[in-house]
């Protein structure tokens, strides 16, 4: 997947949106009898990538939002981005590895992140930054 990004050639800034699976939204409070997320899509408390199996199955069923509850219940559902916010967030703590606890649901969305020139060059982590300069294309190590 390749990023889109929009050149502004005054202030010689890069400004990029990549493609992206999904991306955290934190933890939050469920309860049982009256859940966040409508519908329990898997349920496997001995694989190791539920998160990715949760955001496939969701992926497959057009749905916006997800959560990964007890380390192994995956759910959604279509109104899910709009209730599961309904018991209040929680404490990113009372979430394990991003996969939810007892009553605690590590909650996920698809969709794209952006950023500036300025954001990477300030990153720790940023090893490339691509930008472009008097009309032609720069890299920078």
């Amino acid at each position: 997947m390749q990023p889109s990004c929009v050149n502004n050639n005054f202030l010689e800034v890069i400004v990029c949106s990549f493609p992206v699976l999904y991306t955290s939204l934190g933890c939050f409070i469920d309860q049982n009898g009256n859940r966040i997320m409508g519908s329990q899509l898997h349920q496997d408390f001995s694989d190791p990538h539920i998160v990715n199996v949760c955001s496939q199955k969701a992926s497959a069923s057009g749905f916006s939002v997800f959560g990964v509850e007890a380390g192994g219940q995956c759910f959604s559902g279509a109104d899910a981005e709009f209730t599961f916010r309904k018991h209040g967030q929680a404490p990113d703590g009372d979430c394990t590895n991003g996969e939810g606890a007892n009553f605690r649901m590590s909650v996920y969305k698809f969709g794209k992140f952006s950023f500036s020139f300025q954001d990477m060059n300030a990153s720790a982590g940023a090893r490339f930054l691509a930008y472009y300069w008097v009309g032609s294309a720069r890299s920078q190590d």
